[in-house]
């Protein structure tokens, strides 16, 4: 006999959809890693390999029905995995979705707030894998000027993704 490398996909049966994934890395993702919508179990990763260049990843994802309505045209997916905790000019910042992600990992999805989310997403559609939901949910960048700034006192607390203000109005 002569197994296969890789377990097989066993959807086959299960009401729901597949989705793909790309993103930059795997992260501590693994098949059957928890798939989470409003902190509701509702999927798992069914399979993932590097693309065809080697720069990224593809991950296949199932979403099962009935939530799999939930994935539209303007659906973001993230890495849930592990706690995010970020220190910055705005304070201390902790994340995460569940004890599961933080043990074993998972993704997370949603449409960002104010934005509609569109028509469903048909089966197999591609989206982008981001790091942590800050990214997944930000805007796209529309204007984007770069400056120069020289400061004679310490920059202490200053980092990298820090809000600019002029007159306490965030530009």
């Amino acid at each position: 006999f002569i197994g296969p490398e890789t377990l097989p996909v066993v959807t086959g049966d299960l009401p729901g959809r597949q989705f793909l994934l790309h993103g930059t890395d795997l992260g501590s993702l693994d098949i059957s890693s928890p798939i989470f919508y409003r902190r509701v179990n509702v999927g798992e990763v069914i399979g993932y390999d590097l693309t065809k260049d080697g720069s990224g990843v593809d991950v296949r994802v199932f979403i099962h029905s009935p939530y799999d309505r939930f994935v539209s045209e303007n659906t973001r997916f993230w890495q849930a995995s592990g706690v995010d905790v970020s220190v910055d000019a705005n304070g201390v910042k902790i994340d995460t979705q569940s004890l599961v992600t933080i043990l074993v990992g998972g993704l997370a999805f949603e449409v960002p707030a104010g934005l509609q989310p569109g028509a469903m997403a048909p089966p197999n559609a591609l989206f982008a894998l981001a790091s942590n939901r800050s990214d997944a949910m930000k805007p796209p960048d529309r204007v984007r000027d770069r400056y120069v700034l020289y400061f004679n006192d310490s920059l202490r607390g200053l980092s990298p993704g820090a809000p600019v203000e002029y007159r306490g109005v965030v530009i």
